[in-house]
């Protein structure tokens, strides 16, 4: 089985949220953004020497290390920037943009249930804002 990590610095973008609030053109530049960001980045993490195709199933695991803030009523738009404590179901959400973006960038063929696997999202909360990132494991799956 083949296993490797894509990772991106820094917290998810403010509009990329399910209770974003956006206007539809700024989530839909936001989106295209981050999708384009994170083609970029498995690109850039890829080990095309030993992996030169894409899978035909593979399990990702969405793993994001963001910096805790105390969170104010008089504060309340910080929660979009990730540093209100976020629950595992908004971030995959907010993960999908990253998802097309992978599959975009040759991946695998689709992002159908048949292919892509999503597995446990785990949050660490970090002292500071150094080192906020979000990673992909992605793990290839063997049909079955």
């Amino acid at each position: 089985m083949i296993t490797f990590t894509v990772t991106e610095p820094g917290p998810l973008g403010r509009n990329l949220g399910p209770n974003s609030r956006a206007h539809w053109s700024a989530r839909n530049r936001a989106t295209q953004a981050a999708r384009d960001e994170w083609g970029a980045a498995l690109n850039r993490d890829w080990p095309m020497d030993e992996i030169p195709f894409a899978f035909d199933r593979v399990r990702l695991t969405y793993r994001a290390y963001f910096c805790r803030r105390p969170w104010t009523p008089a504060d309340p738009y910080v929660s979009s920037y990730g540093y209100r404590p976020k629950d595992a179901d908004n971030f995959v959400a907010s993960m999908k943009s990253a998802l097309d973006g992978l599959v975009a960038a040759g991946l695998v063929v689709d992002d159908n249930a048949e292919r892509v696997e999503l597995g446990t999202p785990s949050i660490t909360w970090l002292p500071d804002f150094e080192g906020e990132r979000v990673e992909v494991l992605i793990e290839e799956e063997a049909r079955g």
